[in-house]
């Protein structure tokens, strides 16, 4: 469990909500490991990958 956090420490880690690190990890943005049916892993690593994604929903392109 060296370098692996909880669900909940990596909301805490990224300013989000569990919920949206469970969806995160469904989504397939972010990986975790199931260790047993309630309890996922995930490696402080993998944060970096959705850490540098800007908040709130992507802007409309323009109509062309």
């Amino acid at each position: 469990m060296n370098g692996t956090i909880t669900v909940r420490q990596a909301a805490q880690e990224l300013g989000v909500s569990p919920q949206r690190v469970r969806k995160l990890i469904a989504d397939g943005f972010l990986k975790a490991e199931l260790m047993n049916p309630r309890f996922l892993l995930i490696r402080k690593q993998d944060l970096k990958a959705v850490a540098i994604r800007q908040e709130g929903r992507p802007r409309k392109s323009p109509k062309a």
